[in-house]
C-alpha cells in the first residue's frame, strides 16, 4: 500500500492511498482522527509540533488500518 501525500502540516495530512482511496488525519479537538476511505479511527494527540511527527502519526494510522483490514 502506497501512501501519497498531497497535503501535510501540524493540523493536517491529506493524501491518496493506492491511487484511489482518500487518506486523511486531522486534528479534531484533542484527538486526532484518521479516515481512510469508509474507515476511521481517533488517535490520541500527543502533541504533535512538527510535520516530521505528524507523518509519521499517519504511518501509524495507515498500520491500524492494515490490521483492521486483516482481521476482517
Amino acid at each position: 500500500m502506497a501512501l501519497e501525500i498531497m497535503h501535510i502540516d501540524t493540523n493536517r495530512v491529506e493524501g491518496v492511498l493506492d491511487g484511489v482511496l482518500p487518506f486523511a488525519l486531522e486534528r479534531e479537538g484533542t484527538n486526532l482522527i484518521a479516515r481512510i476511505n469508509s474507515w476511521s479511527r481517533r488517535i490520541a494527540d500527543r502533541s504533535i509540533t512538527t510535520i516530521a511527527e505528524m507523518r509519521l502519526t499517519a504511518y501509524e494510522a495507515l498500520a491500524r488500518y492494515r490490521e483492521d483490514l486483516a482481521r476482517a
